[in-house]
């Protein structure tokens, strides 16, 4: 189930157990990286030193999807206690570094989902004009050529 359709409850398929790091991290900068809003992606590296590993965990979706769901009441604490998963290791894979590239874009994701849904309306409203539809068509796909979304590594696999 989505958690932005519905609320947070176990699943039919049970409980799942991964490894984590608990992180603690105070509760007024977590609140602080949700009031930076979804179109930013605040990543949090732990480093371990001894094993030379780094780690890494999107604060942004953690925070709205794991976060919040698990605990409403986290913000009346003054701390909290986040899990960062030892499969988000920053590696020398192909998955991780699209992963962070990913995080990297979310900025120019976002403009181009808004992009798309101004021009979306604006074809409905052009609906019964067919040559405004082929005007208006060809032009939004000259600008959404420009946009630099395209080169994100995934989009290949598409």
């Amino acid at each position: 189930m989505n958690i932005e359709k519905y609320p947070l409850t176990p699943t039919a398929m049970g409980d799942a157990t991964i490894e984590v790091i608990p992180f603690r991290i105070r509760t007024d900068d977590l609140m602080t990286f949700e009031g930076m809003g979804t179109g930013t992606a605040v990543v949090l590296f732990l480093v371990c030193l001894d094993s030379q590993r780094v780690f890494f965990v999107c604060l942004t979706d953690l925070i709205e999807k794991v976060t919040t769901p698990e605990d409403p009441n986290w913000r009346n604490k003054e701390s909290k206690i986040l899990m960062v998963p030892l499969r988000n290791e920053v590696a020398l894979t192909h998955a991780s570094h699209v992963q962070l590239r990913f995080y990297s874009a979310r900025t120019k994701l976002l403009g181009l989902f808004n992009k798309l849904h101004y021009q979306s309306v604006e074809l409905t409203y052009a609906s019964e004009d067919y040559e405004e539809v082929l005007r208006l068509g060809a032009h939004f796909r000259e600008v959404l050529l420009r946009l630099e979304v395209w080169d994100l590594p995934s989009w290949a696999g598409l």
